[in-house]
């Protein structure tokens, strides 16, 4: 988890290259959001609860950042927030999230959610024990000029954002899940 959630906290080390910064989140939890969107700009800081305000930038979410110039975000953090709580999470809802990696080690995309569908605990040929098992439909990984389809052998990378579709579990059923650190079962190593 970042040591702070402010926009400009976190961003302080590439501020003056930063245009906008957005993400996206199909969640009824986030009641500003303008059609799932909500937006930080550097130059006209919003506060929270102002409709389309990204107030809080934190672990488990991804950002679209439209920089002036090229830069490094660099920025610290703890996983593992002092005293006894769960794990860091981040829900997701069925359709499209942006989603970020949380943890700090690249593992394959199965070992995390499962394989295609949801299914996690038939092992077999490139199928995974996962950590969580997330009925998904695809993944979309962005390098900045191209947009990749991940499979459950690719590798979701930490510190880097991408888009996930879940489906729902019946026709015309939503609901809600979670995305946590990847914390693997006891002799189990997932692809990295």
């Amino acid at each position: 988890m970042p040591d702070a959630t402010d926009p400009s906290t976190v961003l302080s080390t590439v501020e003056d290259d930063v245009a906008s910064v957005w993400t996206y989140v199909s969640s009824n939890d986030y009641n500003n959001a303008i059609d799932g969107w909500l937006q930080y700009d550097p130059d006209a800081p919003c506060t929270e609860g102002v409709l389309g305000c990204l107030s809080e930038m934190t672990a488990g979410f991804g950002y679209w950042m439209n920089m002036t110039d090229a830069n490094t975000l660099e920025g610290g953090g703890n996983p593992w927030a002092a005293g006894n709580i769960a794990p860091p999470s981040r829900i997701i809802t069925f359709g499209w999230n942006l989603i970020g990696h949380l943890g700090d080690t690249n593992y394959a995309v199965g070992c995390i959610f499962g394989n295609e569908g949801g299914e996690a605990f038939e092992l077999g040929p490139d199928e995974y024990l996962a950590t969580l098992a997330v009925p998904w439909l695809q993944i979309i990984g962005y390098d900045g000029t191209t947009p990749t389809v991940l499979e459950k052998t690719s590798i979701l990378e930490a510190k880097k954002g991408y888009w996930m579709a879940t489906r729902g579990l019946t026709s015309g059923l939503t609901g809600y899940g979670y995305i946590y650190i990847p914390v693997p079962p006891i002799g189990y190593v997932c692809p990295t």
